[in-house]
């Protein structure tokens, strides 16, 4: 999960330098995903 939270917060710094939207879609998605994960593996414990 931390993995994916990482890669999201690089791709959104792309988006910064870059100005496409598509870099901040993907970072919110990956994002998201990480945060999904990081709970459920804090809920299965």
């Amino acid at each position: 999960g931390e993995a994916f939270l990482e890669i999201g917060l690089v791709i959104c710094s792309i988006t910064l330098l870059t100005k496409r939207k598509g870099f901040w879609l993907a970072g919110m998605v990956l994002g998201a995903g990480g945060i999904a994960l990081a709970a459920t593996g804090l809920l299965l414990r």
